[in-house]
């Protein structure tokens, strides 16, 4: 059966069986498929450009000139079509050929269906895991990064829990604090990263590593402030963002940080009298915290901003604001856009702007070439820079003392029997026919094959193809003595 009948008669059994995405985010698969988007593996440079000339920034002193290149090394000029960097090559998302080696297959096919690789018994029936683009895939990608913040929620709730079992008194559920750069600055590290990528890294580092350091600075004196002992240990979470939701195909650098509500002493490695922070900072307090980072993040960039710094911070007084807030700070990158985007190639492309109280929403326009800016940007930043750290009391170094001693066990948790374990492979398809599928599995250097009927090819009812990660058999869950988790919670 040729490439294109395979591909498209999996594509309609797979719109009869399961919703697809397209069926929610069709504006934004059309986007994808005006800017050619390929693979994780084809990001060229993140260059914004008006095609008039150099692009120029002063960092560190030196000034970087940068020229938008294409993918043959040349120049970028007015009548080049602006495709910058993009390389068109057919590759797959793992780095090997595709499962339909064929021109007419693109990634974006896979988006459309989320559905070409299988997993299951040999012999068995097949059940499809998605993608595996965790960048672009509105399914994939959500339920990658939406199970980081499930994990992360699961810590912090274990810590919560303990806290409650030893009556240590607290106030909130936690702070949430976020350190935004300037515009000027994001743009200049935006153009930093097409420049030298390690340097660029070294730098979201360093930043990230002031901001945790300004924090525990602050905090120590907001205690002082509210007359009661110098904080101890901390514990947070520092997420770096590149983007914002009002226009994330802008470079918009700032660092999400939650902080634990409890602080301890460490006295010969142990963590003795725990207590919670102080809920109510002073206005000196938060002045300071805008200082610091202030000197810090120019310290580092060795360049000075004379405007407002945006540095703020809020206590999380509700359970369900600190579930909200870990969920929101660890989305995909793209989410932002691919619920936003409205349009079609037609009638030109929307993004929509949610309002806030006494701020109304509102629509911006947005161009292909803007979105192709947007997804090689998050594509690049994800491949170089880590995304989510833990410090202090839940660095991963100190993660393990820091559950035993507030009296917590470890679980582990299974996605599945062990007895199934070995026996549950990944497949992709190799033919289709009018009986069934021919599978082949994804195994290095393995030619083992499968054909499974059309009744055994089974989607799940849930909202998203790709029940668990791909690979993932077990994770380490702390809980309560006498408290056990069995499975991990489906979504």
């Amino acid at each position: 059966m040729a490439v294109s009948s395979t591909a498209g008669l999996l594509s309609a059994w797979w719109r009869k069986a399961k919703r697809r995405p397209a069926s929610f985010f069709r504006s934004y698969l059309e986007l994808c498929i005006l800017t050619q988007q390929n693979l994780l593996d084809t990001f060229g440079p993140v260059v914004q450009t008006d095609f008039t000339g150099e692009n120029q920034v002063t960092l560190d002193g030196d000034v970087v000139q940068v020229r938008a290149m294409d993918v043959d090394g040349g120049e970028v000029g007015e009548d080049s079509g602006g495709d910058v960097g993009v390389d068109v090559r057919q590759v797959s998302f793992d780095g090997g050929q595709l499962p339909f080696d064929s021109p007419q297959v693109t990634s974006v096919d896979y988006l459309i269906t989320c559905a070409h690789v299988w997993k299951g018994e040999k012999g068995g029936s097949k059940r499809p895991v998605g993608c595996g683009d965790r960048l672009r895939c509105p399914l994939c990608a959500d339920y990658y990064h939406a199970t980081q913040a499930r994990e992360g929620i699961a810590m912090v709730g274990a810590v919560l829990d303990a806290g409650d079992s030893l009556a240590i008194a607290r106030d909130t559920f936690g702070e949430h604090i976020e350190f935004t750069l300037p515009k000027d600055f994001s743009a200049a590290l935006d153009l930093l990263l097409n420049v030298d990528c390690d340097y660029y890294r070294d730098k979201i580092n360093r930043l990230r590593r002031a901001a945790w350091r300004c924090v525990k600075k602050v905090v120590k004196q907001a205690c002082l402030d509210a007359d009661l002992p110098g904080s101890g240990e901390l514990g947070a979470v520092i997420v770096f963002h590149h983007w914002g939701s009002s226009a994330p195909w802008e470079p918009h650098y700032h660092f999400h940080l939650y902080l634990l509500p409890y602080t301890a002493d460490l006295q010969d490695s142990k963590l003795i009298n725990w207590r919670s922070l102080p809920r109510w900072w002073s206005e000196g307090s938060l002045a300071m915290l805008r200082s610091s980072w202030k000197k810090a993040v120019q310290r580092i960039l060795e360049a000075k901003y004379a405007g407002e710094w945006d540095v703020s911070r809020g206590y999380l007084n509700k359970k369900s604001k600190m579930l909200h807030f870990m969920a929101y700070q660890m989305r995909a990158p793209l989410r932002d856009l691919w619920k936003g985007v409205r349009g079609d190639e037609t009638n030109g492309f929307e993004y929509h702007v949610k309002g806030k109280p006494g701020r109304p929403g509102k629509d911006l326009p947005v161009t292909p070439e803007q979105f192709r800016v947007a997804v090689r940007r998050a594509g690049l930043i994800g491949s170089k820079v880590t995304r989510v750290t833990w410090y202090g009391l839940l660095a991963n170094a100190n993660q393990t003392g820091t559950m035993e001693q507030l009296g917590l066990n470890l679980d582990l948790v299974m996605d599945e029997d062990e007895d199934m374990i070995d026996k549950t492979k990944y497949w992709r398809v190799v033919d289709v026919t009018d009986l069934g599928v021919l599978f082949k599995t994804t195994a290095d250097g393995s030619e083992e094959v499968d054909f499974v009927a059309w009744d055994k090819l089974r989607p799940d009812p849930g909202a998203a193809p790709c029940e668990r990660p791909i690979g993932a058999k077990r994770r380490r869950r702390w809980v309560l003595p006498g408290k056990r988790l069995d499975s991990i919670p489906s979504r």
